[in-house]
């Protein structure tokens, strides 16, 4: 999820970020009651992957560029251990 203000350069990366992944679900939001909820600095933006497994959340802080959020999104994204089966083998080999 992308923490920042509307049409900010950031969410423009975000949203070409998000515009390459088939498999992660992205979403933003301006709302400062969301921040505090979810524990996110009211300033600045941030892009904070939230998850089922190792360590339940990771934030990156601005600036990033296309491949460095695309970068973080993929590795953060993937347990660090998993079961090897048909869906691990394009996770593990690509």
């Amino acid at each position: 999820m992308l923490f920042t203000t509307e049409n900010s350069d950031d969410l423009k990366t975000f949203e070409n970020v998000a515009s390459l992944s088939e498999s992660v679900l992205f979403a933003h939001t301006t709302l400062a009651d969301i921040r505090v909820t979810h524990n996110v600095a009211t300033e600045g933006t941030h892009v904070v992957v939230f998850k089922s497994f190792d360590e339940k959340r990771n934030t990156l802080a601005a600036p990033f560029t296309v491949d460095s959020l695309n970068e973080f999104v993929n590795t953060v994204s993937v347990p660090t251990l998993l079961p090897f089966n048909e869906k691990a083998i394009p996770l593990i080999f690509q």
